[in-house]
């Protein structure tokens, strides 16, 4: 548990950083899982990795990446994150429906104008 808990907080301190990478670029932290993993479980170096990282509930780093970032979404969404954090992101969907919004009064105003003119 030890090798878990290390090995995953120092990967998971550079999220944002890997994940600019492109995937050639994640073999190396790749790596580090699968030797903890193996480390872990105590399982030979030629065994599947697959089955061993689903046996302890890891992923591979790519979706390790996405989900890290997804949890940070959200709990800057559901303000629940660090403040600067919380004070930086901007949820879509109220920008959207603002727009939305704003386009709606808009094409409202301009019928409206179109039908004082017919006048």
């Amino acid at each position: 548990m030890l090798i878990s808990s290390f090995v995953m907080s120092k990967l998971d301190c550079c999220n944002v950083a890997l994940a600019a990478l492109p995937c050639s670029d994640l073999d190396q932290p790749q790596s580090v899982i699968c030797a903890a993993t193996h480390l872990t479980i105590g399982a030979q170096w030629y065994d599947n990795i697959i089955p061993l990282l689903a046996e302890l509930h890891w992923l591979r780093m790519p979706r390790h990446i996405l989900y890290k970032l997804c949890v940070l979404a959200h709990q800057c969404v559901h303000w629940s994150a660090l403040t600067y954090l919380k004070n930086t992101i901007c949820p879509i969907y109220r920008t959207l429906f603002a727009t939305q919004a704003e386009e709606h009064k808009h094409n409202t105003q301009q019928y409206t104008d179109d039908k004082n003119d017919d006048k």
